[in-house]
């Protein structure tokens, strides 16, 4: 049933496509409950050639700011040319067999790989919001073009802003959420998302309608913010 389900949000996916065109790549996550998270990413900086052991594009982590599930929760994301190279390099590297010291610092939790909706662009540093939203399929198209209508309105005061909409594949009970997806907005930093926050909540910002819009045909589920960072780059 699980494969059953898994294929049809993939159907249904690419029979939404028609007018908007999926993101290029694709990434994978490796979710842990970490006992310092930033101890955990210092030592993977450290240790980057952990990172590419999986041939990835670049690699880094993510850690969660404010809005946490649990505890210490962050991740460890990989970005690849494609889903069949993020699925065929995967099990180049066993998180199981990781360095003592490694293990000692984290619980593993679940992995996941994700493909993203519209174009998308990393940066060696960034504050992102991250939403888990539940779109029904007749709204997906819609969101996917107001969203990308939403960022250029956005870049006008602050170039640098990107949003991302990702589709889990693989996530088990964790995201596996029947037409829940994953709506990351990045910045350069945390302060800038704070004088979004202040614009809207001030009556001054041009693109709060559209805010509201987007909001209105999807239901946020999980609202929190992360701080990332490339800790490895193929190039």
């Amino acid at each position: 049933m699980k494969h059953l389900y898994l294929l049809t949000c993939l159907v249904i996916a690419s029979m939404s496509f028609g007018q908007v065109a999926p993101g290029d790549g694709a990434f994978s996550t490796f979710h842990v409950k970490a006992e310092n998270p930033t101890e955990y990413a210092n030592f993977l900086k450290e240790n980057s050639q952990i990172l590419g052991n999986q041939n990835p594009v670049a690699a880094g982590t993510c850690i969660t700011k404010a809005g946490s599930r649990y505890t210490g929760e962050m991740f460890v994301w990989q970005a690849f040319n494609s889903m069949e190279e993020a699925m065929e390099n995967s099990n180049a590297y066993d998180p199981y067999s990781a360095p003592f010291a490694l293990k000692q610092m984290r619980t593993p939790l679940y992995s996941s790989f994700w493909k993203p909706l519209k174009s998308f662009n990393i940066r060696p540093k960034s504050f992102e919001r991250v939403n888990r939203v539940i779109i029904q399929p007749e709204n997906l198209v819609e969101y996917i073009q107001l969203a990308t209508t939403f960022e250029k309105e956005l870049q006008k005061s602050n170039p640098g802003f990107v949003m991302g909409i990702f589709q889990p594949l693989g996530g088990g009970s964790e995201e596996a959420v029947a037409n829940q997806y994953m709506v990351r907005g990045l910045t350069d930093t945390a302060g800038e998302h704070g004088k979004f926050a202040d614009e809207f909540f001030a009556g001054n910002a041009s693109w709060a309608g559209m805010y509201q819009k987007l909001i209105s045909l999807g239901t946020i589920i999980d609202d929190s913010y992360d701080e990332c960072e490339i800790l490895y780059s193929a190039e």
